[in-house]
């Protein structure tokens, strides 16, 4: 992976725009560990000193080097025999509301949600 992006970066990078702050390991590293861990852009920032919009921009750029590259392809999404993907929403937990508390609590979940009967 780490030879296909730093061939990306001496083709088109070396025509525009000014260098990364970041080593193109550490922008894999954060890509990798964005993927593994799902942890916020702000916690990433904070680890290698950048801010957030920088992180959200590498993770990009590498998502898309990699997808353009073809040696790395995401599973397509599978659904059922007859096509159908379904999805248990009937309840979905909310902030408790300042009036009519009673109306939104859910005894079952023991918070606060948003019923779909």
């Amino acid at each position: 992976m780490l030879t296909t992006i730093a061939s990306y970066e001496s083709e088109f990078r070396a025509v525009s725009g000014r260098k990364s702050v970041i080593s193109l390991e550490n922008q894999l590293l954060i890509t990798l560990f964005y993927w593994k861990h799902y942890s916020s852009l702000m916690l990433l920032g904070h680890f290698f000193n950048v801010h957030e919009s920088t992180i959200c921009r590498i993770i990009q750029k590498i998502e898309q080097i990699l997808r353009d590259s073809g040696q790395f392809d995401l599973p397509e999404h599978q659904l059922t025999e007859t096509g159908v993907c379904l999805v248990d929403a009937t309840e979905i937990q909310i902030q408790r509301p300042e009036k009519n508390q009673e109306e939104s609590y859910s005894g079952k979940k023991k918070s606060t949600v948003l019923s779909f009967k």
